[in-house]
């Protein structure tokens, strides 16, 4: 049964990956053409796929890279919070008291109870 479970966590995300590569494939024997790129001095020659792809890929490195100071400070706030949640609860569980249930029962002594009856003007 746990096979079966791991066949659908894992279907899809295999399947897409799948379908990504196939378009990437066709994509890149459709774009062989050779352009060339020139940056100051360097000069590159690269298929117009290749180029695209790379393009693709520094994209998402700076993108990635540029996100790193935010997980940063979020990281800092989130252990602040924690801080805060933490004084919080022990200077509330100062005042926390227990309230039973029920009243403890006297086993040691019992104390009778008298009962008056009611007269006839009462009832």
């Amino acid at each position: 049964m746990g096979l079966i479970n791991a066949g659908r966590k894992f279907g899809l995300p295999l399947f897409l990956g799948v379908l990504i590569g196939a378009f990437f494939v066709i994509f890149a024997l459709q774009n062989t053409l050779v352009a060339t790129i020139h940056v100051f001095s360097w000069s590159f020659s690269l298929p117009v796929a290749l180029l695209i792809a790379g393009a693709l890929c520094a994209g998402a490195l700076v993108a990635t890279v540029a996100m790193i100071p935010g997980f940063i400070k979020n990281e800092r706030y989130i252990k602040e919070l924690q801080a805060d949640k933490k004084e919080a609860e022990d200077e509330l569980s100062k005042y926390r008291i227990v309230i039973p249930l029920a009243p403890p029962e006297q086993h040691a002594q019992q104390i009778p109870v008298y009962v008056r009856p009611l007269t006839g003007q009462q009832r």
